[in-house]
């Protein structure tokens, strides 16, 4: 019998699709074969229809709502970690397991780059040829060479139960999408084994890896059968595995083809996949199996048992933050506060009664204002979560600013919102009605005594206006036999202009000090300002180390300087003109 005849006796048993292995064509209805979780990430590996609208699906992980993130096309670049369980029990043929090898020759010559395979054996007993670390060709191909018949019994339950685990224990370095396919003609020597049917039937519903099935037919000289409630058990167990959901089918009568192509085949279809991206609250997982159920369009909702596991878990680095903060007008004289991420708590009553105990808002005098209401939610209304706190009626227009305390994201590692104040603008009351707020209901009878308080000081003021500048002839600090006279036209701060005569003996002191031979009320003055002197037949100017400077012709003077008809002093508000003397 030639080699082409050998290989007609593998038969392509099913595949957890609801597809024949010979068509492989599109699905008719919604095959989801595989479930990855890394929260807060969810990847679900599924087949569907043409027709049917992603856009529109929903799904709850143990009851909580998760968001969807879209629907793309598998990349093969990604990755699948495929895992060869090989029967090799006496019931084989040597011929068999010769075309066995050189398909999975084949089949790992065109895997992709980050593809991995391991190959498993079971007979009396489970021996790893590849476990999946092997990325040379060569160590690949001598692995998959070193397959041999060895076993007298077949202990088909305890493999399946042996590469759950296997599959389980491979971390993330391995891709996401991970495969068991089982080569065997379907027999099981139960009575010898570790692990019975029911037991291996609970490790394919729970453990999350799909397994695909090729049958191998054994037939008798007369081309009959020998092994068909072997194979029909065989589909009946992998179909429990994660495709249970799908209504797969379990095809153990086709005969056309060789093994090679149909692994072929098989990579096609496994490509051929989309895949289902989804997101959690956090990436706190349970460690216990939770329901994850799936509604895509309007079908059924599709529930699949799943195990979040914390140490596949993605970290999470990012402490939350605070986004904006901004007056809102529904409810009345509420400012919301939007925060990166759920804060630790979100939605549960303790939070919600106590968040007032961490949160401050201060104004810009340093007052903590008072918050009567203060409302936290996920985010259900709004991208983001959000904080909402309602202030008094009495809150007055200006800057505010908000800090928290105490609070955390709702991820593994607790990360703390940053408590720095945060400034905002608040529109409300007028601030200029804050004093009058303050006096009560009688403001307006200390109003109008302010306005007749105002209206008597302005009239006190308008009537000594024409005094502001005051030219006394005081005694000088000594006496000269022959006083000087000279006149100055001085104009004030608010304009006024007057013309003086003034007496020099020793000297003509001017500043905002009474005892000065001149005195101005002008708190931009020195006591003592300036000095005029005369001497010989001339004036002379020195500023008296005044606080602001003493002006003359516009240059501040330093020291003593002669003075000229037409030159102007100028000391705080008030301008001198030196008009000459005599």
């Amino acid at each position: 019998m030639n080699l082409k005849k050998l290989m007609i006796f593998c038969l392509l048993t099913v595949f957890l699709s609801q597809s024949a292995y010979a068509a492989m064509g599109a699905p008719a209805e919604i095959h989801i074969e595989q479930v990855s979780v890394t929260l807060p990430e969810i990847n679900v590996y599924l087949r569907a229809g043409e027709a049917l609208d992603m856009s529109r699906a929903v799904a709850f992980l143990g009851g909580e709502p998760l968001t969807v993130e879209g629907a793309r096309l598998f990349d093969p670049g990604e990755g699948v970690f495929y895992i060869f369980l090989v029967d090799v029990s006496g019931s084989i043929l040597e011929r068999q397991t010769q075309a066995i090898k050189e398909a999975l020759r084949s089949f790992a010559a065109a895997k992709g780059k980050n593809d991995r395979i391991a190959l498993i054996a079971f007979g009396d007993k489970t021996d790893i040829f590849l476990d999946g670390t092997e990325t040379d060709a060569g160590v690949i191909r001598a692995g998959i060479d070193l397959l041999h018949r060895n076993a007298p019994l077949t202990y088909f339950y305890e493999a399946i139960n042996y590469t759950v685990d296997f599959s389980a224990v491979r971390g993330a370095d391995y891709p996401n999408r991970r495969i068991a396919v089982v080569i065997s003609d379907g027999g099981d020597d139960t009575a010898g084994g570790r692990v019975t049917r029911e037991e291996a039937a609970a490790r394919l519903t729970g453990g999350n890896l799909p397994f695909y099935g090729f049958g191998l037919q054994r037939r008798d000289v007369k081309n009959q059968l020998l092994n068909k409630e072997d194979l029909d058990d065989f589909g009946e167990l992998v179909r429990l595995s994660q495709g249970k959901v799908s209504g797969t089918v379990f095809d153990n009568d086709a005969e056309s083809g060789n093994i090679g192509e149909k692994l072929m085949s098989f990579r096609d279809y496994i490509e051929d996949f989309s895949v289902l991206s989804l997101k959690g609250a956090s990436n706190i997982a349970s460690g216990r199996t939770e329901t994850l159920s799936i509604q895509l369009g309007d079908g059924e909702p599709i529930e699949i048992p799943v195990r979040p596991d914390q140490a596949k878990a993605i970290k999470d680095t990012a402490a939350p933050g605070i986004i904006s903060v901004e007056q809102i007008s529904t409810p009345k004289n509420t400012v919301r506060v939007r925060f990166s991420e759920s804060l630790r708590g979100a939605g549960d009553s303790d939070l919600a009664a106590a968040i007032k105990e961490y949160v401050t808002v201060t104004d810009r005098t340093g007052d903590v204002m008072a918050l009567p209401a203060v409302v936290y939610s996920a985010g259900a209304e709004e991208e983001y979560p959000y904080c909402d706190m309602t202030f008094d009626v009495g809150m007055y227009s200006g800057a505010y600013s908000v800090s928290f305390r105490g609070l955390t994201d709702q991820s593994f590692e607790k990360n703390p919102l940053t408590e720095a104040a945060q400034p905002f603008t608040y529109g409300g009351r007028p601030a200029y009605l804050r004093p009058f707020d303050q006096l009560g209901r009688f403001w307006w009878l200390f109003l109008i005594l302010a306005i007749f308080a105002a209206l008597g000081i302005s009239y006190f003021i308008l009537r000594n206006r024409k005094d502001r500048i005051m030219a006394e002839d005081k005694p000088g600090f000594g006496d000269m036999a022959q006083p000087r006279s000279a006149a100055l036209l001085i104009t004030d701060a608010w304009g006024g202009a007057k013309r003086v005569h003034i007496e020099i003996s020793q000297g003509f002191f001017v500043g905002r000090d009474g005892n000065n031979n001149m005195c101005f009320d002008d708190e931009h003055m020195s006591r003592q300002h300036f000095i005029i002197e005369a001497e010989g037949d001339g004036f002379y100017l020195t500023d008296l180390e005044s606080t602001n400077g003493t002006l003359l012709n516009g240059v501040q003077i330093i020291g003593r300087r002669q003075l000229q008809p037409n030159d102007m002093i100028q000391a705080g508000q008030e301008k001198f003109v030196f008009l000459g003397g005599w």
